[in-house]
């Protein structure tokens, strides 16, 4: 009965130690859903219409790309059009096109999708939700 009160003692102070889970989905990451939605809407139309400028323009920079044989450190975003075919290939397409906002993870590191595939993270004053990274497949 003791061990029973202490539990609940000790859960109604999580919220003010900010350990209890937010109603907001995506604000451990920093962000909001509506951003989210926002960002992989045009990710996923820029993808599928292959506006590859576009497509850059989503990144925060610097970032890092799997290219398909190594990692890229790229400092501007526009670096990212000569190896687009090279890190945009028909399974990360795919990855892309099938994410659903409800179906993605967030933590203190950003949103992410497709297994780890993509992250945005939210960067910048103020900090707009952007890709920071694209890793290898699983």
């Amino acid at each position: 009965m003791m061990h029973k009160k202490i539990a609940l003692m000790l859960l109604a102070l999580l919220p003010s130690w900010g350990w209890a889970q937010s109603n907001e989905a995506f604000a451990v990451a920093g962000t909001s859903e509506p951003e989210v939605r926002q960002l992989l809407s045009a990710l996923q139309g820029a993808v599928q219409r292959d506006e590859r400028p576009a497509v850059a323009a989503l990144f925060a920079c610097p970032c890092r790309v799997w290219d398909g044989k190594k990692v890229l450190r790229l400092k501007k975003a526009e670096e990212l059009l000569p190896h687009y075919e090279a890190v945009f290939g028909p399974e990360l397409k795919k990855t892309i096109a099938e994410a659903r906002v409800d179906g993605l993870f967030s933590n203190w590191q950003g949103v992410m999708l497709g297994d780890g595939r993509v992250w945005f993270t939210a960067a910048g004053k103020p900090p707009k939700l952007a890709i920071s990274t694209i890793n290898a497949p699983p």
